[in-house]
C-alpha cells in the first residue's frame, strides 16, 4: 500500500509535502501532535508557529525542532521535557510505467520506493 510505513526511515530522509509526521512531548509536558507537511513544505505547530521543513532531512529536523520547541517549552533546554519526530505516512509519487511490462500505466509508489518497486 502506498504512503504505509513498515519501518523507520533513514535519518537522511528529505521530508516534502504529504508526508505525515508524529511529534511526540514527554515529560513535563505530555503532547502529541499529527502534523502534515503542506504543498508549499511548511507545518504548523499549536503554540509554536510555522516552519518551513520541506526538503530537510529527519536528522536537520530534529535539531530545527529543539531549537524551536525550546522557544515555546523551557523544559527541552532543560532536559526535563523530551520530544520525538516521527514519520507516519509517506508522500506518493505517481509514475508511469511503459513499454514491454506485463500492466503499463501510472501508479502511485511511497516516495522511498525505487524503479524495482515499479515493475
Amino acid at each position: 500500500m502506498p504512503g504505509k510505513l513498515s519501518g523507520p526511515v533513514p535519518p537522511s530522509y528529505r521530508v516534502g509535502p504529504g508526508d505525515g509526521l508524529l511529534l511526540v512531548l514527554t515529560g513535563d509536558v505530555e503532547l502529541a501532535h499529527e502534523l502534515t507537511v503542506s504543498r508549499e513544505g511548511s507545518v504548523v505547530i499549536p503554540q509554536v508557529g510555522q516552519l518551513n521543513i520541506g526538503g530537510i532531512t529527519m536528522e536537520r529536523l530534529t535539531l530545527l525542532l529543539r531549537d524551536r520547541l525550546g522557544r515555546s517549552y523551557s523544559g527541552i533546554m532543560r532536559g526535563t521535557t523530551r520530544f520525538d519526530v516521527s514519520l507516519v505516512r509517506l508522500r506518493t509519487n505517481q509514475v508511469f510505467v511503459v513499454g514491454e511490462v506485463m500492466q503499463p500505466g501510472a501508479y502511485r509508489l511511497a516516495a522511498v520506493a525505487t524503479v524495482l518497486n515499479a515493475l
